[in-house]
């Protein structure tokens, strides 16, 4: 059972950096997969986030197979939605991705002390509305922020594969640490200067790789 469990997280550790490889460097060129696939994922997020919730404010505890269900669930109705309308469905994966993004940014400060409160949903709902107004922007401008959108995404499902195993290597994370304080002045945790290096070297690459080739 054990062996079973390691082989099924190492396949998706290796699903994870496949994907997040081919949409960081064609992303453009596989919109239609792109946009499926980051509806999966989110999909997925989503499942498990409305869990956290209803244990945060109702506390409630789901059976273990509710809470793989429902994430699953939530994983196969947003990732048909997004295969069927994926140009309309763009809109909402930048907002998905933005909103995350700037939530957890706003997350690592000291307001992660009131997660759970009514000031955390207020956060929330900005945070949706900002990227609500990001994904309508994006799809306004769509050739180069699918581009940028890929490049994030890809080196975000990059990051989640690899940062486990990274964060073991000790020279690894000073490094990261050493380069994130002197580019940003900022003091971060290593884990979280691992991961934040790995989004911006893959993000970049990425832009640059999928600007130069030819549509």
């Amino acid at each position: 059972m054990n062996s079973l469990a390691y082989i099924s997280g190492y396949a998706l550790t290796l699903g994870f950096f496949i994907f997040g490889f081919l949409i960081c460097f064609w992303g453009y060129k596989l919109f239609k997969l792109s946009v499926t696939v980051a509806g999966v994922i989110l999909g997925f997020m989503t499942g498990r986030f409305i869990l956290e919730l209803l244990l945060q404010y109702a506390g409630y505890v789901s059976p273990k197979a509710v809470s793989i269900m429902i994430p699953l669930l939530f994983a196969l109705v947003l990732g048909v939605l997004a295969f069927s309308f994926y140009r309309k469905a763009f809109i909402f994966v930048v907002a998905a991705v933005v909103a995350r993004a700037l939530y957890l940014s706003i997350a690592q400060t000291s307001f992660s002390q009131k997660t759970g409160t009514f000031e955390d949903l207020i956060v929330m709902v900005i945070c949706g509305i900002v990227g609500i107004a990001a994904g309508i922007g994006c799809f306004l401008i769509q050739k180069g922020a699918i581009i940028v959108m890929s490049g994030f995404g890809g080196a975000s499902l990059i990051k989640a594969a690899v940062l486990p195993y990274l964060t073991g290597l000790s020279f690894v994370t000073e490094a990261a640490t050493f380069i994130t304080e002197k580019l940003f002045a900022a003091h971060m945790t290593p884990s979280y200067a691992t991961g934040g290096l790995i989004i911006l070297i893959f993000t970049i690459a990425g832009i640059i790789v999928q600007a130069k080739q030819k549509t």
